[in-house]
């Protein structure tokens, strides 16, 4: 999300997802100041990235489905800059998810859009 705009401070942990088991559920890594968190995602919710330079990164809508699905909740919603999402594509989006998503996606839109 810091990567599109969306949320404005840079994120101490950058979460990768991965269809790969080697990981377990969530794995991370160390490195310098940052930490890299892995975690498995079902191969029906792996979708919803765009290509920059040599790496794949979640449309910002995907991005904070992707929060909630793992934390169950919205993420520094005090901060997000929700004005740069896109409310027709996070729905669109969001119905693909389990319906906890849905209906928390849905209260993030009642309260901002």
């Amino acid at each position: 999300m810091s990567f599109h705009g969306v949320l404005g401070q840079f994120p101490y942990t950058c979460t990768l997802v991965t269809l790969t088991s080697s990981v377990g559920e969530r794995h991370e890594v160390l490195f310098g100041d940052y930490r890299f968190e892995y975690s498995k995602i079902k191969k029906d919710l792996f979708w919803g990235f765009q290509k920059h330079d040599e790496y794949y990164l979640a449309t910002p809508e995907k991005a904070l489905l992707d929060c909630i699905y793992y934390d169950n909740r919205i993420p520094f919603h005090d901060e997000l800059e929700y004005e740069l999402l896109d409310e027709k594509q996070l729905l669109k989006l969001a119905a693909k998810f389990p319906r906890r998503v849905l209906e928390k996606a849905g209260k993030f839109l009642e309260m901002y859009f």
